[in-house]
């Protein structure tokens, strides 16, 4: 189903990343594990069906990513998907997310500013990852290969039909205004 296809997954060393990783894998993809724990990313790649890449790197900022994506790209020669997996303070196995008691609504455990600092965070790292990636996607024509990819040009989205409002609706309209 996905036989050709080049994905990356980012925070895909362990957890939900690496799941999404082995499934895209079992259905022909060529999965990139981006993960900042890059010893953990190569096991991961390792194992998974169809050959994959290990690339340790931290995607929320912006350099490395570029030059992950970039490694990627020469690797499997394009980019089809984007899984944007990795964030920080996922639940028990981060021992930096303060517990809420129990019977609490854990208001109490997270104070604003580690609230910003990870809403910050995994924002973060979706806008930068999807930004470098849209760059270097298979079908963006911005792509190095583009027009070398068959099947691959940029589509044009239709434009709107203006809308125009039932001519009822437009004769009440001037009535109550020029009263």
């Amino acid at each position: 189903m996905l036989t050709g296809k080049t994905a990356i997954v980012t925070g895909g060393a362990r957890g939900i990343g690496a799941g999404i990783a082995r499934v895209l894998a079992s259905q022909g993809a060529r999965v990139a594990v981006l993960d900042l724990d890059g010893a953990e990313a190569e096991k991961t790649a390792l194992a998974l069906p169809t050959p994959g890449l290990a690339v340790g790197c931290d995607v929320a900022v912006e350099a490395e990513t570029v030059k992950a994506l970039r490694a990627v790209v020469d690797t499997f020669g394009g980019l089809d998907i984007v899984v944007n997996n990795a964030g920080v303070g996922r639940g028990a196995s981060d021992p930096n997310v303060p517990r809420a008691a129990p019977g609490s609504l854990g208001s109490g455990a997270l104070s604003a500013a580690q609230w910003d600092e990870y809403l910050s965070q995994n924002l973060r790292t979706t806008f930068v990852t999807t930004s470098v990636a849209a760059e270097r996607s298979s079908t963006s024509p911005r792509s190095p290969d583009w027009s070398r990819r068959p099947g691959c040009r940029p589509t044009r989205r239709p434009k709107p039909a203006s809308f125009r409002s039932p001519r009822r609706w437009r004769s009440s309209t001037r009535r109550m205004t020029s009263a």
